[in-house]
């Protein structure tokens, strides 16, 4: 998938109804996936306001992908399914979100966020 620009403005226009799928997910036991939704929604908001310049933007238009995928719910284990539906979006993210860890670090650093709330595989030193 590539992401062009204005595909990462047309995707924030959905951020709040994305925030609120994190919250529910969030409720229903997915504490992990819900976070990396809402750092990836934040990070994203911040770069296209221009308050983080030094994120790296493949880490950027990865996260948008990630979280293009995830508002996709007709995608390949689609989300109406109990239980199930949200796996290989919590896959999705996760892959996203390590891929991407080198820009996260650095935003976590810039916000004062522990990167090990939503990387808990990745120790300090990585």
């Amino acid at each position: 998938m590539r992401i062009a620009p204005a595909d990462l403005t047309a995707l924030m226009q959905q951020e709040g109804t994305l925030r609120r799928r994190a919250i529910r997910i969030r409720a229903s036991g997915m504490r992990l996936f819900a976070d990396q939704v809402q750092l990836a929604l934040e990070c994203l908001h911040d770069h296209l306001a221009g308050r983080c310049p030094q994120i790296p933007y493949y880490s950027i238009m990865v996260l948008a992908a990630a979280l293009a995928y995830f508002a996709d719910q007709l995608d390949v284990i689609p989300d109406f399914l109990p239980d199930v539906g949200r796996l290989d979006d919590a896959a999705v993210m996760q892959v996203a979100c390590e891929i991407a860890h080198a820009g996260l670090q650095r935003y976590c650093t810039f916000k004062g966020y522990d990167v090990a709330a939503v990387l808990p595989r990745h120790h300090p030193s990585a």
